[in-house]
């Protein structure tokens, strides 16, 4: 676990304030548990807008999720999946559920939501971070 934390100790802001929404709130919206790392970011930062390495992207707030996800009607469009944010490019970050009960993070055009556009960008969503720290870019080249 301290790996991850280590991680987004350099992207996140940290929290000062309790969130209104609730972890729970969120895994019912999606009808799955969210992965430990997920969890830790959501609890302990208010989201993040910047870059990583090469890739500029937000990630959304505990208490924007229910919102958007609502909004760009996540939950109908994409089983097993939560809009986590966006490369604010017209393509959604989002993580989800595998067939195996394991997580991937997917970028997927907010046009569309056609599982045959996703991009795999990360197993995980400390993964993800890392991928992108290392150079990669969203179609997985490194710079």
């Amino acid at each position: 676990m301290d790996n991850f934390k280590n991680i987004f100790a350099q992207f996140g802001t940290k929290r000062t304030t309790p969130t209104k929404t609730e972890i729970p709130d969120i895994e019912q919206l999606v009808q799955f548990q969210l992965p430990q790392d997920y969890k830790y970011f959501l609890q302990e930062y208010t989201g993040f807008e910047g870059n990583i390495g090469r890739e500029y992207l937000g990630i959304w707030d505990l208490d924007e999720l229910i919102e958007l996800n609502s909004a760009y009607e996540i939950p109908a469009m994409l089983s097993h999946t939560l809009a986590i944010g966006s490369n604010l490019g017209g393509e959604c970050i989002a993580l989800q559920l595998t067939l195996e009960d394991s997580f991937r993070v997917i970028l997927i055009p907010f046009a569309s939501f056609n599982e045959t556009d996703q991009i795999v960008i990360g197993d995980s969503f400390t993964d993800f971070f890392v991928r992108l720290m290392n150079g990669d870019n969203w179609f997985g080249t490194k710079s």
